[in-house]
């Protein structure tokens, strides 16, 4: 997916991938929801997610009802470490982000 956001290009096929989570729903439940943690050759960081209509990537459409949607959030460094902390394991922070103090 790519997306300009503040005249910045966000793009999921060029960005490397860092850690992935979902939740215990099925992809058909409209509460299931999917999380990619992306950062840019330039060091930003983005979070590509989807979700169902239940779920706070839903949109509204035409016929006034709520479907699912996928979507591109710039994060901070704080941020994309705060995301790693609650959806990934320790391994995986400290390949992102580097060892850190005990």
């Amino acid at each position: 997916m790519k997306a300009v956001i503040y005249r910045k290009l966000y793009d999921t096929d060029t960005a490397t991938l860092l850690a992935t989570w979902e939740n215990s729903y099925y992809p058909t439940n409209p509460r299931h929801i999917y999380e990619a943690l992306y950062q840019k050759k330039n060091g930003e960081y983005f979070l590509y997610g989807t979700g169902g209509s239940l779920t706070h990537y839903c949109k509204t459409d035409v016929d006034h009802g709520y479907s699912g949607e996928e979507k591109i959030t710039p994060l901070s460094t704080d941020e994309a470490k705060d995301w790693v902390e609650i959806h990934a394991d320790t391994a995986t922070y400290i390949k992102c982000f580097g060892d850190v103090e005990e």
